[in-house]
């Protein structure tokens, strides 16, 4: 499942009991998508790099 997909998936989840909860995933996952990862490509030390300096 692509980051993007899951998402929006989790954004229509409606359970006021861990609403806090997936409102906190749901822009911890937009933000993975607003920097390039919706559907990460990368393996490895160089992968790992990547994402450590675009979300520095």
């Amino acid at each position: 499942m692509q980051i993007d997909d899951l998402a929006a998936w989790v954004g229509v989840l409606d359970e006021p009991s861990v609403a806090p909860l997936l409102n906190a995933v749901g822009e911890t996952l937009a933000s993975f998508v607003e920097i390039g990862l919706g559907y990460p490509r990368w393996t490895g030390r160089r992968g790992r790099s990547r994402v450590a300096r675009r979300s520095a």
